[in-house]
């Protein structure tokens, strides 16, 4: 005798993953997995790694979305890493989350022709 899935007098409802359920694109279980691997021994809450990936996804589409703009403004089809760069300086809350860290590879640290201009013109007139 096979016994039926299905409910008493009903259908078999359809699996749905967390991250359809809370409506995110960003996977919900890969950053619970991670966050439990990260947390060692601790436990972790049903719903914040559901936080956690809502968060992830939105910084992304900021930062996309600003990077993008900036691409089309440059009349450009791809967005490069001096564009996501502009993109974190431009933003006044993508700034503040960053800080002052060196994102990529083509961050420009400003000033420096200046100071490298004064420092060979301090050495010409010695």
């Amino acid at each position: 005798m096979v016994k039926s899935k299905a409910p008493p007098g009903g259908e078999k409802k359809k699996v749905q993953s967390k991250a359809s359920r809370a409506g995110l694109e960003f996977s919900v279980s890969r950053v619970t997995r991670n966050m439990r691997n990260e947390a060692g021994k601790l436990r972790v809450a049903a719903d914040g790694p559901v936080y956690a990936t809502a968060v992830l996804e939105y910084v992304a589409v900021e930062l996309l979305e600003t990077a993008g703009k900036a691409t089309l403004d440059a009349k450009r089809k791809r967005i490069n890493t001096g564009d996501l760069s502009k993109a974190v300086r431009a933003d006044v809350e993508l700034n503040q989350l960053v800080g002052g860290a060196s994102l990529f590879a083509s961050d420009k640290v400003g000033g420096v022709a200046q100071a490298v201009a004064t420092k060979k013109a301090e050495k010409a007139e010695k």
